[in-house]
């Protein structure tokens, strides 16, 4: 089961003891530029990059011995599919099976279409929290992946059993 934090993906990651980050988000929405600001200056080849949503998205960047990150910025209102991120986390997800990584912590993204009320965009969120924990829940099994789910807003939290 995956294990479940209210705090910021990048400090998390950079904290502790994981192999894989898997980043969703821009640097201009949900506090994602600030947390960025707060992290570049740990990996000094980044001190310049203003958005790694759009300047290093895509493969894996290694950042240490065996750790590494993937950014997964937004396309459509900011958010994804769910087809886009079913295919962000199966890329990464297998990837990091692949090599042999183990622990991997990520923070999800919002819909592309969540709605345009205050009860249509919380029921969205949970519905995509709930669908990133589903395919989190998988990955552990197939893969032997340890993986924790974070958010500032503490999503993850309120749908955990």
């Amino acid at each position: 089961m995956p294990a479940y934090r209210d705090e910021d993906v990048l400090q998390v990651f950079w904290d502790g003891p994981f192999d894989l980050a898997v980043v969703f988000g821009h640097s201009g929405f949900n506090h994602m530029g600030d947390c960025w600001k707060k992290f570049q200056d740990n990996v000094p080849d980044w001190a310049t990059i203003r958005d790694p949503f759009r300047d290093l998205s895509g493969d894996p960047h290694e950042i240490g011995d065996r750790r590494w990150m993937t950014f997964v910025g937004p396309r459509k209102n900011n958010g994804l599919t769910d087809e886009q991120i079913h295919e962000a986390l199966d890329s990464s997800l297998s990837w990091a099976h692949q090599q042999g990584l183990t622990n991997v912590i990520t923070n999800g993204i919002q819909d592309s279409d969540r709605g345009t009320t205050t009860e249509q965009k919380d029921a969205s969120d949970t519905r995509r929290a709930q669908l990133i924990r589903k395919l989190a829940v998988r990955y552990e099994a197939e893969s032997d992946l340890q993986i924790t789910l974070t958010s500032l807003d503490g999503q993850y939290n309120r749908i955990a059993d």
